[in-house]
């Protein structure tokens, strides 16, 4: 039995949260087992409703009525669930009967793919979301140190409070008491782990894409931890495919030189090694334009991604244009899409993903298979059907929870996760993160007499010391005022010498003199290291 399956499901749900792989489940279970289809009917497999029909028994009528209420189909849904007794199907019907679910979503602002998760209040109207965001208009503004009271409208009561990209967001101060489930989704929790761990305690449930994410997550915090794949699309309004000559055999573009991901520029190196492959490669990211432009020129591309199982936006994105793509072995795009729709899986190594990609260029098929493929995309992974069926699979994941799993060991504050770029609080929005950094100023002396002098003391150098280097960025670093970051050189400092075997401490003040530090605090840091 799956790690996945329930041990007791006699004639509860076949599958456990305790379990949560789902991908894996879905992927290399064995296609006479309930379990296998109960798993790809929560993550929208396509089919897995009327496969799971055919099983008998009460735990296939629940896992059917879960994987055609994720369709979509919430009416067949209803009416399974009416003729079934006990407490599961009275939980998953009590969602589901509901007219409106009133979700506190801490979203992206923008409606737009691939992150476009706003747009499921238009695909199905039961999901009144009440939007969270920095940015200007907003539904609701978010702040630094918000508490739920400031963020819920008055009147409303939230059946859901749900966070994409938990990594990327201010959350609510108080977030561990909420009054209903809290279901966050995280993918960079790696790359922000100092700042996003604390929170990740602060959640019912967590969603990731693949079996290497839930692997990690799984060991972070105690709530279940669920694999769901589907949670990134592609725009709804796509332009239709040109007929024209696709003149290029390789086009890739992102991140390809940047020293976090030193496998990209070795795939790149043995793509422009051949002879027989044309490759163009772009560092950095296009306009939505002149990025489709450039994919609708291009026979194939690529997705290398340092979670190899998990959901590759670009792909997607290529696939949709008429691109044929190699995409990593264990991706689970596989789970939706095949070779037949022009996607090819390549083994890590050297030279498979060249070998895969000539084999892609120069297939007879190729055309034929991607144009599929790209009409299998736009409709399995339109944003508005995503939008939909994720926030249905949440609430049927919600129903199924065992109770509060909350259990935070230690205050969470909000904290600055990128220096010059990224999605928070919402693209380079530097006001807020300005109000950020001030606000951990003004609230240090309540902070210090509650016991957390010097986490607090150091938190606060961190931001403002962040902050000071944003804005030597943008403005260059001679009308940056060394002043300032000389005073949070020398508090640091001062935190090293109250408590001489704080790691932490002592790692910042040598980072910080290393980085910005005189001749004096340089010669410091070099003893403080030794």
């Amino acid at each position: 039995m799956s790690r996945s399956a329930r041990s007791d499901s006699g004639n509860g749900f076949p599958l456990d949260l305790a379990g949560g792989d789902w991908t894996s489940l879905a992927a290399a279970g064995d296609e006479r087992d309930l379990e296998t289809w109960a798993a790809r009917g929560l993550i929208a497999v396509p089919g897995a409703a009327e496969v799971l029909a055919r099983f008998p028994g009460k735990p296939a009528r629940l896992a059917e009525a879960a994987a055609r209420f994720v369709a979509g189909d919430a009416a067949r849904a209803e009416e399974i669930l009416a003729g079934l007794a006990g407490a599961e199907a009275a939980r998953l019907r009590s969602w589901m009967v509901r007219p409106v679910i009133d979700v506190l979503a801490f979203l992206p602002a923008q409606k737009r793919a691939p992150h476009g998760l706003a747009l499921a209040d238009s695909s199905d109207p039961r999901f009144r979301l009440w939007t969270v965001s920095c940015r200007p208009g907003s539904r609701i503004a978010n702040r630094p140190f918000a508490t739920l009271g400031e963020l819920i409208p008055r009147g409303v009561k939230p059946d859901l409070i749900v966070v994409e990209m938990v990594e990327w967001h201010m959350l609510p101060v108080d977030l561990d008491r909420a009054p209903c489930p809290v279901v966050g989704f995280t993918a960079d929790y790696d790359l922000h782990i100092q700042a996003v761990h604390e929170w990740l305690e602060r959640f019912d449930l967590l969603l990731v894409t693949d079996t290497t994410e839930w692997r990690d997550v799984k060991k972070l915090v105690e709530a279940p931890v669920v694999t769901f794949p589907k949670v990134f699309g592609v725009r709804d309004d796509l332009p239709p495919l040109p007929d024209r000559e696709r003149d290029t055999d390789v086009f890739f573009s992102g991140s390809v030189f940047h020293p976090y991901h030193p496998d990209k520029v070795r795939l790149i190196q043995e793509l422009l090694a051949r002879n027989d492959l044309s490759v163009e490669f772009v560092d950095g990211f296009l306009s939505d334009e002149a990025y489709l432009d450039k994919l609708t020129g291009a026979k194939t591309s690529f997705s290398f991604i340092r979670h190899p199982g998990a959901m590759p936006t670009r792909a997607l994105e290529a696939l949709a244009m008429g691109c044929a793509v190699a995409v990593q072995e264990g991706s689970s795009l596989l789970l939706y899409l095949g070779e037949s729709e022009g996607l090819r899986p390549y083994p890590p190594g050297p030279g498979r993903l060249a070998q895969a990609l000539a084999a892609l260029a120069r297939d007879p098929e190729r055309e034929r298979r991607a144009r599929r493929g790209a009409a299998r995309v736009r409709q399995l992974f339109g944003m508005r059907r995503v939008a939909g069926e994720l926030f249905r699979a949440v609430a049927m994941l919600a129903a199924l929870l065992p109770g509060r799993t909350r259990r935070p060991r230690r205050v969470a504050v909000p904290r600055r996760t990128v220096l010059a770029q990224g999605w928070l609080p919402s693209g380079a929005d530097h006001e807020t993160l300005k109000r950020l950094a001030r606000e951990h100023v003004r609230r240090l002396p309540e902070r210090v007499a509650a016991g957390e002098g010097a986490r607090a003391t150091a938190e606060v150098v961190r931001e403002m010391v962040l902050e000071h280097a944003s804005v030597a960025r943008r403005v260059g670093p001679r009308r940056w005022g060394r002043r300032f970051v000389a005073d949070w050189i020398a508090l640091q400092g001062r935190l090293v010498d109250a408590e001489p075997d704080n790691l932490v401490h002592r790692f910042n003040f040598v980072r910080l003199a290393f980085h910005y530090g005189r001749l004096a605090e340089i010669a410091r840091a070099r003893r403080v290291a030794e």
